[in-house]
């Protein structure tokens, strides 16, 4: 199973999910320069956000059960729940696309 991942504008990359949440994590993190200890995610098209926390017990430990199939996801590093104004879910998936190209590491 694969997905689309948008690391910025114009940056993404085919990722394979069917490997251990730990793998995928690791792959991401690299992929994105995430220090090793900031909490990632994956933000879905339709806005649902799924956590990539390993530390979380009720998660699987394969990344496939978390993510839709053919699916494309922005990553997103959470800073904290809250944000200064408004809650992290009030980002729209035009709003991450339109990160500029500064953010893009290839």
């Amino acid at each position: 199973m694969f997905i689309t991942v948008m690391f910025g504008a114009g940056c993404w990359e085919l990722v394979n999910t069917w490997c251990s949440l730990v793998i995928l994590t690791a792959h991401l993190r690299q992929r994105g320069q995430v220090p090793p200890d900031a909490t990632i995610a994956l933000l879905a098209e339709d806005g649902h956000l799924v956590s990539l926390d390993e530390g979380a017990s009720q998660a699987p430990s394969m990344g496939s059960p978390l993510l839709q199939e053919r699916g494309t996801y922005v990553l997103v590093q959470i800073i904290s729940k809250w944000g200064p104004r408004f809650p992290l879910g009030w980002l729209s998936w035009t709003q991450i696309q339109g990160v500029g190209h500064d953010l893009c590491h290839v």
